[in-house]
């Protein structure tokens, strides 16, 4: 769990901003990059697959803190 994570869970509910330049959003990206960068290097099989499921991942959970992350600021 990240800090960001953390960050909204404390009792102050702070809420870190989401940009392009958030780490958790930045984590995504690089992750997209590696498998695109693998992809385009041939690498195939498991280790391609394991890059664009972590990548995948990455997304999902980024959308995910997005998504709740202002819910939670409201239950203060």
């Amino acid at each position: 769990m990240s800090s960001e994570t953390i960050a909204y869970r404390s009792s102050s509910h702070e809420i870190p901003q989401q940009n392009p330049d958030h780490p958790m959003y930045a984590e995504a990206v690089e992750a997209m990059k590696a498998y695109h960068q693998a992809q385009a290097n041939g690498v195939t099989g498991a280790e391609l697959e394991r890059l664009h499921m972590l990548a995948e991942h990455r997304f999902h959970a980024t959308t995910d803190y997005q998504l709740r992350a202002p819910a939670i600021g409201m239950d203060s």
